[in-house]
C-alpha cells in the first residue's frame, strides 16, 4: 500500500460542548459521553449569577483575585447539589431573562465542582441537557477516585 502525504485523511474540527450535548441527547451512548467529555477539555461555560458586580461591566476582562460570588445550582439527578452552567448567555437567558454570566474555562468549571464538593454539574439545564456526575469530573481530569 502507498500512502501519500497530501491524501491524508483530514481530522475532524473539535466538537463543541452544545454540538456534544445536542449529540448525546439523540444518542445516549458511552461515545457520544466520551465526546462530551473531550469538548469539555477545549471549551468554554457560562456560570449564571443574579447578582453580578457591576464594575465587571460588559466588556471582557481577568480577575486579578480570587473572587466569591454565588452562582445557580440546582438539585442533582442523581441527588445532592449541582452547579448550572451553560454554552452561551443566551442559554443562560432561556431559563431566567435578567441573570447575569461571566465565562470561565470547562476546566476550571470542573475543579470548581469538585472543590466545592457538589454531586454534578449540568450542562444547558433549559434543554438540551447534560448531566455529569462528581465521579466522571474527577476521570475528566485526571484525579484518583
Amino acid at each position: 500500500m502507498v500512502w501519500s502525504l497530501f491524501n491524508r485523511k483530514k481530522s475532524a474540527s473539535p466538537l463543541s460542548i452544545e454540538d456534544a450535548i445536542v449529540r448525546l441527547t439523540a444518542d445516549p451512548s458511552a461515545e457520544s459521553r466520551s465526546r462530551l467529555y473531550g469538548a469539555l477539555k477545549s471549551g468554554r461555560l457560562f456560570l449564571a449569577a443574579n447578582d453580578i458586580p457591576k464594575a465587571w461591566g460588559p466588556d471582557s476582562f481577568t480577575l486579578e483575585q480570587a473572587t466569591k460570588i454565588p452562582v445557580l445550582t440546582s438539585s442533582a439527578p442523581g441527588g445532592g447539589e449541582a452547579l448550572l452552567a451553560f454554552t452561551s448567555h443566551g442559554e443562560a437567558t432561556r431559563r431566567n431573562p435578567s441573570i447575569g454570566t461571566f465565562a470561565m474555562e470547562a476546566l476550571d468549571v470542573l475543579r470548581l465542582v469538585l472543590s466545592e464538593n457538589l454531586a454534578a454539574l449540568v450542562l444547558n439545564p433549559a434543554g438540551p441537557w447534560a448531566g455529569i456526575p462528581a465521579a466522571d469530573i474527577r476521570s475528566i481530569l485526571g484525579e484518583n477516585q
